[in-house]
């Protein structure tokens, strides 16, 4: 046995990588530094796979701490990543048993790694005092499609992911919408998208990631209908954000749930979805600025400015839409699009205006 305090140094040679959960729920003091630290030092990610063995397979206990010990794209990596839980190791083993695929063991559970000759292989490792069957020469699969391989119907396996993933993010608009968050089950949005539970846990490793893809679907269509209502960036500063604000509220006010979801359901859940409203609603801060900053005759405004710009207009417009979303969209869209528009040229006034001669 070989122990290393160097990832980097062993990654080359390593066939199998089994990254455990940092537990912070059973932590009471600090065992590291920071999070971002030990996430630098031993988080999977995108470059260290690339520097990996080609065929390396990386297991991940679930549920993930995504952006810690393993980033979102190595996670989602369907070629190198298995997610293990005890409900997905039963069902596979289960539905299976009798097909000679070869079955990786790990902590007592099995992932399949697609057909072998001969069944499993015989290169058995001990990990933890559990067998370890591994196929060397096979990247990890995550589902029974993706073992099988097979259409059903007519529909690919591809296209069965798909679907899923589909109904479960309508589920999960639907309920954190309504509902709320908190007040949500897996076995609830399971019932409401019509899939298992198991299926649950093929696509996502908690209710909170599932938050966090509704929350980046639903923010992604805002940010998408605010450009094409802005269109080309000509014409003055006050018809750009009329224009980019009245497309932007009216995919609000189409949807009460997007709203509940985007503005009230994802404060105060996690650190990590925090971070990640703050960082979306900043990004829509940038939008706002850059339109101003491609005006004719913008200065030039530092870094550190530009930033708090931005923070300064997605906070007057965020709070605008919280408390409009809250009277059922009273007062008229039209009325509240042209009074952030008519705020938003006065504070743009300020950036196009010279900086004072000192």
């Amino acid at each position: 046995m070989e122990i290393a305090h160097d990832l980097d140094a062993i990654l080359p040679r390593c066939d199998v990588l089994n990254l455990l959960r940092v537990q912070f729920e059973r932590q009471r003091g600090a065992f590291f530094p920071s999070v971002g630290e030990y996430a630098h030092v031993f988080g999977m990610n995108g470059d260290r796979l690339r520097r990996a063995k080609g065929d390396v397979l990386i297991l991940a206990p679930g549920p993930i701490n995504r952006g810690i010990e393993i980033t979102p794209d190595v996670a989602d990596d369907r070629d190198h990543a298995g997610r293990l839980d005890g409900l997905h190791g039963a069902q596979h083993v289960a539905d299976h048993r009798a097909t000679g695929d070869g079955v990786q063991h790990l902590h007592g559970l099995r992932l399949h790694a697609g057909a072998a000759p001969g069944g499993e292989d015989d290169d058995g490792e001990v990990v933890h005092g559990r067998s370890l069957s591994l196929l060397r020469h096979a990247p990890a699969l995550w589902s029974n499609d993706r073992v099988s391989g097979r259409s059903y119907g007519g529909e690919s396996a591809t296209d069965r992911l798909a679907r899923r993933r589909r109904q479960l993010l309508d589920a999960g608009l639907e309920l954190f919408g309504t509902a709320g968050y908190r007040a949500t089950t897996v076995r609830q949005l399971c019932r409401e998208a019509k899939v298992s539970d198991r299926y649950f846990y093929e696509q996502f490793d908690s209710t909170e990631d599932l938050l966090l893809a509704v929350y980046d679907e639903c923010t992604g269509g805002l940010e998408r209908a605010a450009l094409a209502g802005i269109g080309e960036r000509d014409g003055e500063v006050r018809d750009l954000a009329r224009r980019g604000l009245d497309a932007f509220l009216a995919v609000v006010e189409s949807d009460p749930r997007l709203a509940r979801v985007v503005w009230f359901e994802v404060l105060g859940v996690s650190p990590r979805v925090e971070a990640a409203y703050l960082a979306r609603m900043q990004s829509f801060g940038h939008l706002m600025v850059a339109v101003v900053a491609e005006q004719e005759g913008a200065p030039e405004v530092s870094e550190v400015a530009r930033e708090l710009m931005a923070t300064t207009a997605v906070g007057a417009v965020s709070y605008t839409v919280m408390t409009w979303a809250n009277a059922r969209f009273s007062p008229a869209r039209d009325e509240v699009a042209e009074t952030l528009a008519r705020f938003l040229a006065g504070a743009s006034t300020a950036l196009l205006q010279p900086p004072p001669l000192t």
